[in-house]
């Protein structure tokens, strides 16, 4: 099941070439309207970046930098065209990401993508379960009502109110981070609900890992399956990069962010299937382009076709 079958399955050549065209038009955007970038690229000229190739010609943005310039620095747009600020992190390590309309669009798009990877249709009833009311929940919410799932309220930080929910309304997806549903789970166990013979089937676990250590066990515990919706709070929202039925590492939303793995001893880009850093470029980013940002994340690229049918890129996790 796709939720964008044309850039889901698009031939390597075709995602090649929209993802050229958009690197090209994103650098130049960041070179005119980003103070960072302009100084950053002084000595770099914009138009020598002709081929996917090219980006090498760029240098890795990181985090200390983001730290130090976001979101004024960055900004390419004027603040009167943002509607979204989030702040990411505590005291002087705090990140503030600026977001246009636009932005929140296409994040809506790829967190549809990834629910729907996962098994999310118009018959799903979904408990979106948090301690607190953030930026990722709203955007999860709205994903899921685009779709025409069926989203359930709940109080936030409730337990035992997110137990009863469950088992009145018969819910078939809960979507948190793994510290809450473990919490639910010891909930459950102490308020004498049976997670297992309830109506749960699918969990997508939001978080800042790639792979979550408490997946199995929050599987064997619930007894749905277990999928991870991969956020980098510094980039965008949940769904980045997401798993499918299939299981076989996760696809990368590679029309929107162009992805790169680099060697840790040298930061050359190296092969398919060499373990390296994971580098991510914003290739659609209105507000904060960000390009080649080093996530510190090792993994090995893939660029074979999944059994699943799609074609975009996956990354797999040691």
């Amino acid at each position: 099941m796709y939720c964008n079958i044309g850039i889901e399955t698009m031939s390597r050549a075709a995602m090649r070439q929209l993802q050229k065209e958009r690197l090209q038009k994103i650098v130049k955007w960041a070179h005119e309207k980003s103070s960072f970038y302009r100084a950053q690229w002084k000595n770099i000229n914009v138009e020598d970046i002709q081929s996917l190739d090219d980006i090498k010609k760029l240098p890795f943005t990181t985090k200390d930098d983001l730290i130090a310039n976001a979101p004024f620095g960055m900004l390419a747009m004027p603040m009167s065209e943002i509607v979204r600020l989030h702040m990411i992190g505590e005291g002087k390590k705090t990140i503030a990401r600026a977001y246009t309309a636009g932005d929140l669009e296409r994040a809506t798009e790829m967190t549809t993508r990834a629910l729907v990877a996962g098994g999310v249709d118009i018959s799903s009833i979904i408990q979106i379960c948090s301690g607190h009311l953030t930026a990722d929940v709203l955007g999860l919410q709205h994903a899921a009502e685009v779709l025409g799932a069926t989203v359930v309220s709940v109080p936030t930080g409730k337990l035992e109110e997110q137990l009863d929910v469950i088992n009145k309304l018969h819910v078939s997806t809960l979507i948190s981070d793994p510290q809450h549903i473990l919490q639910l789970v010891v909930a459950a166990q102490a308020l004498d609900y049976d997670l297992q013979s309830m109506s749960v089937k699918t969990i997508f676990l939001s978080h800042n890992g790639i792979k979550s250590n408490m997946a199995a066990h929050i599987a064997s515990r619930i007894g749905g399956r277990v999928f991870n919706l991969y956020s980098i709070p510094e980039l965008f929202t949940p769904g980045i990069a997401c798993a499918c039925n299939a299981k076989k590492g996760y696809h990368i939303q590679e029309d929107y962010f162009y992805p790169e793995v680099v060697s840790l001893a040298d930061g050359q880009v190296i092969r398919d299937g060499r373990m390296g850093e994971l580098v991510l470029t914003s290739l659609i980013s209105e507000a904060m382009p960000i390009i080649r940002y080093r996530t510190g994340v090792l993994v090995t690229l893939d660029h074979e076709k999944c059994s699943c049918g799609r074609t975009l890129a996956r990354i797999h996790v040691p």
